[in-house]
C-alpha cells in the first residue's frame, strides 16, 4: 500500500523510475510484457538510509552443479518464480531491502540452507531428496519422489502468489533441454539475437574465436579502451562473434548415471603476457563425467620457470575443487579424494632446487591437500 503524505524535513528523497520488459520463453517468443517501478538506490547512502540488503543470487556454477545433480540422482527439475518477491519482505526500517520472506518459509518446512551457497536447500526424508535452488524471485527444484515436489508446490503456492512456469526449459539465458538421457543446456537463442542486434547474422563463420597469430601489447600512451575504442579493437570484437555465428549451436550435455567423483585438468603458459611476462592458468572441472566450472585467469605474479607456473595453477585449481566438494556436502554426497590432472612432473613432486623454492607459501597448501589424501595429483603426457 502506498499514499501521498507531506515531507518532512532533511529526509533523502529517493527515486523512481518505469523498467520495462518483454518475459521471452526458451525460443525467443515474447508471452508476457512486463513492467516494473524501481527505486534509484544510488542516491542512498551506506549507513544513512541503509544498513544491510541482501537478495539470494547462485553462481552459475552452482546451477550447472544442481543440474549435474539432478541427472546423477535421475529425477526432473521445475521451474516457478515468486510474483512480486522483494513485497513480500518486511521493512525492518524506514528505507531497508529484506530477503524475501520465502526464505524462511524453507526452514519452516525442514529444508536445510547450504553451508556454502546459501541459495541451496535440501531436505532428505525417508531416502528421499528434494533439491532447491533459488535466484532472487526465481526458483528451480526437483527431487527423487514426485510426492516431495508436490508438496513443495503446494507449501509455495498457499503462502505466496507463485507463477507456476512447469518443467525447466528456461533459466538465466540458458535453455535447458530435459531427456531421458540426460540435460542438455546451451545459449542458442542468447547467441542469435546478439548476432541479430549487430547485424552479424548473416556474417562468414570464424574457426577461433581470435587470431593464433596476431599478438596484442598494451599501448602505454593510449586512451581508455572502454571509453575510446579503436579500429582494432571493433574486428577483435567481431572476430569473437563471428566465432559465436559457428557455434550457436554448441552446449554443455550433462548425462545420467554418472559417477560422483570430482576432478579437474589444469594447465599453465608460461611468461605468455609480452607486457608483464605473467603467466595464465587455466582449468576445467568435473562432477563425474559432467562439466560443472572452468577458468582461465592472469596470474598475479611473475613465474620464474614452467614449473612455478604450473604451480600455481594447480592451487587455483585444488581451491575450485575444494568448493565444489564443500557444495557436494550440502547436497548429502560423501566423496572421497579429488583428482587433478597436470602435465608438469615438477608441479605433482616439488623439491627444493633452484626452480621451486622461491615460490610463495600460499601455493603450498596442494602440498597439504595431497599429505591428508583430500586430492590426488596425475601427471599426464603432454599432448593428452
Amino acid at each position: 500500500m502506498y499514499g501521498s503524505s507531506a515531507l518532512p524535513d532533511g529526509v533523502n528523497v529517493v527515486g523512481t523510475k518505469w523498467i520495462f520488459k518483454n518475459k521471452t520463453d526458451d525460443a525467443g517468443s515474447i508471452v508476457r510484457n512486463k513492467s516494473r517501478l524501481v527505486t534509484q538506490g544510488y542516491s542512498q547512502v551506506e549507513g544513512v538510509d541503509f544498513d544491510e540488503t541482501f537478495a539470494p543470487v547462485a553462481r552459475l556454477e552452482s546451477i550447472r552443479l544442481f543440474l549435474g545433480m539432478a541427472c546423477i540422482l535421475n529425477f526432473k527439475v521445475y521451474q516457478m518464480d515468486v510474483k512480486s518477491a522483494f513485497l513480500n519482505g518486511i521493512l525492518q526500517e524506514e528505507v531497508y531491502v529484506a530477503q524475501p520472506k520465502g526464505l524462511k518459509i524453507l526452514h519452516i518446512l525442514s529444508y536445510v540452507r547450504g553451508t556454502v551457497d546459501k541459495t541451496l536447500f535440501t531436505l532428505e526424508k525417508k531416502n528421499e531428496m528434494m533439491m532447491v535452488q533459488i535466484y532472487v524471485d526465481d526458483i528451480i527444484f526437483g527431487g527423487t519422489s514426485e510426492k516431495l515436489v508436490e508438496n513443495f508446490v503446494k507449501s509455495m503456492t498457499k503462502e505466496f502468489k507463485m507463477s507456476m512456469v512447469g518443467e525447466l526449459k528456461y533459466f538465466l539465458g540458458l535453455q535447458v533441454n530435459q531427456t531421458e538421457k540426460g540435460i542438455f543446456i546451451s545459449q542458442n537463442t542468447y547467441a542469435k539475437n546478439l548476432l541479430v542486434k549487430f547485424g552479424l547474422d548473416k556474417c562468414k563463420e570464424a574457426r577461433t574465436p581470435m587470431s593464433t597469430t596476431t599478438k596484442i601489447g598494451k599501448d602505454e600512451q593510449g586512451e581508455d579502451v572502454d571509453a575510446k575504442p579503436k579500429q582494432s579493437h571493433l574486428q577483435a570484437v567481431k572476430k569473437i562473434l563471428r566465432y559465436v555465428k559457428g557455434t550457436v549451436n554448441l552446449g554443455i550435455f550433462y548425462s545420467k548415471g554418472s559417477n560422483r567423483n570430482l576432478a579437474g585438468y589444469c594447465d599453465a603458459d608460461w611468461a605468455g603476457c609480452a607486457d608483464d611476462r605473467k603467466s595464465t592458468s587455466g582449468g576445467c572441472f568435473f562432477l563425474g563425467n559432467n562439466l560443472i566450472a572452468w577458468l582461465s585467469k592472469k596470474q598475479n605474479s611473475v613465474s620464474l620457470s614452467t614449473a612455478e607456473a604450473e604451480y600455481i595453477a594447480l592451487g587455483s585449481c585444488c581451491t575450485q575443487l575444494i568448493w565444489m566438494r564443500q557444495m557436494s556436502a550440502d547436497y548429502g554426497m560423501e566423496s572421497g579424494p579429488f583428482l587433478v590432472y597436470c602435465d608438469n612432473k615438477s608441479a605433482k613432486n616439488p623439491v627444493q632446487h633452484s626452480r621451486t623454492k622461491h615460490i610463495d607459501i600460499r601455493h603450498h597448501f596442494v602440498r597439504e591437500l595431497v599429505e591428508e589424501k583430500q586430492g590426488l595429483i596425475q601427471a599426464l603426457a603432454r599432448g593428452v
